[in-house]
């Protein structure tokens, strides 16, 4: 078997097997793991500790999907991550290339900026936060009372000032 990103022959469709295959890079499947690990732990669940996928196939936490075992951690978690190809519309897979080549479309009718996501800088990353406090809702809430009569306060202050000037 052949495996493409595109293909302009003749020969695709004439076995069951065809298929395109879109295969995430190595970096990809790590932060893919890592999500799944950080946000598939569940709410207090004791994990089954796991060698490989195959152990986590009983596993009740998961509310009726089944479980993966994660690399690092070594228990099973449920997944919380999912892997897509992000591509802007004015890319397309190169024909007759291997997986992960791409091309600009020719004679797109559409101008528009070309964006991927697979291409974002290893610095782009995700900040997770596994347990907020009891009083994050409370700061905010006070910073929004702070910030509204603030605002009135300023707004008062300017209309008398724009009496005094007589511009109000």
């Amino acid at each position: 078997n052949e495996f493409y990103g595109a293909y302009s022959g003749q020969d695709y469709g004439h076995k069951k097997t065809d298929a395109f295959a879109m295969i995430p890079t190595f970096f990809e499947m790590s932060i893919k793991g890592m999500l799944n690990d950080f946000l598939g732990r569940g709410s207090g669940a004791d994990l089954t500790p796991c060698s490989s996928s195959k152990d986590c196939s009983s596993v009740d936490y998961c509310n009726g999907e089944i479980a993966v075992c994660t690399g690092g951690g070594k228990v099973c978690v449920c997944p919380r991550s999912h892997f897509h190809q992000a591509l802007d519309e004015a890319i397309e897979a190169a024909p007759n290339n291997g997986t992960n080549r791409f091309i600009p479309k020719e004679n797109d009718p559409e101008l528009s900026a070309v964006y991927a996501e697979p291409l974002w800088s290893p610095s782009v990353g995700v900040k997770i936060y596994r347990k907020g406090s009891g009083r994050d809702g409370g700061l905010v809430l006070l910073f929004g009372i702070v910030l509204s009569l603030l605002s009135a306060f300023s707004t008062l202050l300017m209309k008398r000032e724009m009496k005094k000037q007589k511009l109000y």
